[in-house]
């Protein structure tokens, strides 16, 4: 039996409503509701970081320019289309939210306008076009190193941050601005659930997509806003379901492979299919950040130094190459008037040890960066160093003086032992050493940073296997190994995999496609055969219409991928 016998011959049609100054303009032949006449549509929905797009040509029902003066005049730019496709008023399904971009007005004679709508989707619009400033940090602990029980910058977690609290936009408190205010509507339990845990994820001014596509690049996942204004985030190239496919694509009629009814869709001449090794690859190295030790520290903060006074410096002696950070025992009294200033300097060449060097690394924290702690409560600050030291040499911590306020300024915590290497300065330019009986440790502690490796090998790969290709996945972020190996793992499904791309024209079965399904593929009368499943990625939906311009063709331009062994 056919398997084609198996699709309805009602036709495949779109349901259109176009937002006005009040209420909607419809598009329904299943009704018999024309408010106006639909020459094309062409719909592609967002896809790996693909912003979707639409293009929808009208004219008016009646043809007449008075009608479609009527409708121009009710429409603009910035309002919302929504289009659903079905068999059946009943059965339709939402496909597409877009927002017009652009109204392209043509006229083949001074009696008759054709109008062409187009646009991004209403989520593309959004994430695209918004600005977000933020800093998350995952906990440390006491000895100030990561605390990997605090999953607040989980990437799952993060993506709800980034998209719910104001605190992630720029003048938050002002214009209570985010996504979801924006119109985005977040689930969680529409956003795949990973719980890689990023010790700091920032954004500067950057473009909310861009931050997102940083959070997929970790777990090989994308994001899309669906036509129902549900922020979506799923794994990439890989289908959202374990069983087999539901969906028959086939090129034969007569196809006797047994299917369920209404889920055949005959591939159409003209398909393309290929090969390819462009992402394959024989070995990966994953470098991440620098995952840090304690080499030097005082933690005893028996009392503290008023910073209004003096620079401060204290001397230490990395054991390692690399100094990942410094943190320091730090308190606030009253309301700091000035920032918060660290330099990492070198010792000075000869003679006596004092911070006079070369200065490495400089560094500022915000003046209210304690302001949520109690006034005289030890905190640990942290500063990013990421320098190259020569073990065994002298380095200096030199603490800026902080105002002249002693009742605003902060506070560096000490020891009360006379065993330390200080030096304090009035002016930053003639430099003493404390002395008996005040040669005391100021509370800090030294970081050493050791590079993150992880290699991931295709199996039974020797010197001699063909395309022997690497590559290199840089995430500096990630400070801990088992993170790594992780995204690594991740990065396997398809690396040391070569791909299979099908792109071809579809005649629509019953049931309406969609990004992440799967799909069984049957091309049996063409010259190269295939069989087996696919992930269907990217869609266009096409309509195109017939004469009385209620009905007409519809077909989905699509492509399909799968990863299959290289030996």
């Amino acid at each position: 039996m056919s398997q084609l016998a198996n699709i309805t011959k009602v036709p495949l049609l779109p349901v259109i409503t176009i937002q006005k100054t009040s209420g909607v303009y419809t598009y329904n032949p299943f009704i018999s509701t024309f408010d106006f006449a639909v020459g094309s549509l062409s719909v592609s929905p967002a896809f790996d970081a693909v912003g979707g797009t639409f293009s929808l040509q009208i004219i008016g029902s009646s043809g007449t320019n008075a009608q479609m003066n009527t409708i121009l005049s009710n429409i603009s730019e910035g309002n919302e289309v929504t289009i659903w496709v079905g068999k059946s008023n009943a059965t339709k399904t939402k496909i597409f939210l877009g927002v017009i971009e652009d109204i392209e007005i043509v006229e083949p004679n001074k009696n008759f306008m054709i109008v062409t709508l187009s646009g991004p989707d209403f989520g593309s619009d959004i994430l695209k076009n918004t600005v977000v400033l933020f800093q998350y940090e995952q906990r440390l602990t006491a000895l100030g190193e990561v605390d990997t029980t605090d999953g607040s910058t989980s990437i799952i977690n993060l993506v709800s941050k980034i998209l719910n609290d104001t605190q992630s936009y720029p003048n938050a408190a002002v214009d209570s601005i985010t996504a979801v205010t924006k119109g985005i509507v977040y689930d969680a339990t529409k956003v795949l659930p990973l719980d890689y845990q990023i010790p700091v994820f920032n954004a500067r001014y950057d473009f909310l997509d861009d931050k997102l596509q940083e959070l997929d690049d970790y777990g090989l996942s994308y994001h899309y806003v669906d036509a129902d204004k549900n922020f979506i985030m799923s794994q990439l190239n890989v289908s959202t379901s374990s069983a087999p496919a539901s969906i028959l694509f086939t090129d034969d009629v007569n196809d006797s492979t047994t299917w369920v009814n209404g889920k055949v869709g005959l591939i159409a001449p003209n398909s393309n299919f290929k090969r390819t090794l462009e992402h394959h690859k024989r070995r990966v190295f994953g470098l991440g950040g620098l995952s840090s030790v304690i080499d030097q520290q005082n933690t005893t903060t028996t009392s503290s130094t008023v910073m209004s006074a003096n620079y401060i410096a204290q001397r230490f002696t990395p054991t390692k190459t690399t100094l990942s950070k410094i943190n320091l025992y730090i308190s606030r009294t009253g309301t700091p008037t000035n920032d918060l200033v660290l330099e990492l300097r070198d010792d000075s060449s000869g003679g006596t040890s004092l911070p006079i060097g070369e200065v490495r690394r400089s560094i500022s924290k915000n003046k209210t960066i304690l302001s949520d702690k109690p006034v005289g409560e030890v905190t640990l600050t942290s500063f990013e160093m990421n320098e190259e030291l020569t073990p065994g040499r002298n380095y200096w911590i030199v603490l800026f003086k902080n105002g002249t306020d002693s009742a605003n300024t902060f506070n560096w915590h000490k020891d009360a032992l006379d065993t330390g290497t200080s030096a304090t300065s009035a002016n930053d330019q003639t430099w003493n050493l404390t002395t008996t009986p005040n040669r005391f440790n100021y509370a800090f502690q030294a970081f050493l940073g050791n590079e993150l490796i992880a290699v991931s090998t295709e199996a039974n790969t020797v010197v001699s296997s063909k395309h022997f290709h690497e590559d290199t996945i840089r995430k500096s972020d990630i400070i801990n190994n088992e993170l790594l190996k992780i995204i690594l793992l991740q990065e396997n499904k398809t690396v040391h995999k070569k791909k299979e791309i099908l792109k071809c024209m579809i005649y629509a079965p019953d049931t309406l496609l969609s990004t992440g399904q799967k799909i069984r593929v049957r091309k049996q009368l063409s010259g190269y055969v295939i069989d087996g499943d696919f992930t269907l990625g990217q869609i266009e939906y096409v309509f195109e219409s017939g004469e009385d311009t209620s009905t007409g063709n519809f077909y989905y331009n699509v492509e399909l991928t799968r990863f299959v062994d290289f030996a």
